[in-house]
């Protein structure tokens, strides 16, 4: 068996880098690693297309998968990971839902302040009286689209969250929390808010009553009911 030409032969990259081994069975091993084609493959290597004879690397080693327990720690890691985004995603919904009702109180109680005033400036103070019990979504100079009107003693279950409505039974605006699990309030039944215009007074004999020959009026006020908090980290 002859050897190959006279011009060195260069080997394309990744062989390149690869260590050329001889042939089993007797094969003459030429220069540079070349041996002529239909050589069977050689031990411990492999014999490419072309006679070239490489040795066994990292780059023809099968790639080991996952064991077992390394599956069972990632499935772990993204169930805690998922629990952890979706309790975070419901308070961030809870919070904004709180926003959302302490700027509906403020403006409530701004269009009653605007009331008052234009009362005051008549020289109508009796006015003010006619305010109490009143429903404050009247001041508004339209009702916002979660504000279900005024309805007499409604069952509370059957208001969806997020609602507004006026009870004209007891003279109460209430609103219908939607994402109860972060919303604590000392009133009973389904969670919610309740409202009610009332005088702002000098309670001089603190009976919590107006009495109209003692005490000065100062206006009115969107008093809670009930106490409530969110609880929010």
């Amino acid at each position: 068996m002859g050897r190959i030409g006279a011009a060195p032969l260069k080997i394309p990259r990744p062989f390149a880098q690869l260590t050329a081994t001889p042939f089993v069975k007797g094969v003459e091993r030429s220069e540079g690693g070349f041996a002529v084609k239909g050589v069977e493959r050689q031990r411990g290597g492999i014999c490419c297309k072309g006679g070239l004879a490489l040795a066994r690397g990292d780059l023809f080693e099968p790639s080991r998968g996952f064991s077992l327990i390394e599956l069972v720690i990632v499935v772990i890691l993204i169930s805690i990971l998922y629990v952890i985004g979706i309790d975070k995603l419901l308070e961030m919904r809870a919070d904004a839902e709180r926003v959302a009702l302490e700027n509906a109180v403020g403006t409530l109680q701004s269009a009653l302040n605007i009331e008052v005033a234009a009362h005051i400036a008549r020289d109508d103070i009796q006015g003010l009286y006619a305010l109490e019990g009143s429903n404050p979504i009247n001041r508004l100079s339209k009702n916002p689209k979660n504000y279900l009107g005024e309805l007499p003693g409604p069952d509370p279950a059957t208001i969806e969250g997020g609602e507004w409505y006026f009870d004209t039974r007891d003279g109460t605006l209430v609103y219908r929390v939607k994402y109860a699990d972060h919303f604590k309030t000392t009133l009973l039944g389904p969670p919610r808010a309740r409202f009610a215009v009332r005088l702002d007074y000098d309670d001089v004999n603190g009976n919590r009553v107006f009495d109209k020959d003692t005490e000065q009026i100062h206006g009115v006020r969107l008093d809670a009911l009930e106490s409530y908090a969110w609880s929010l980290s």
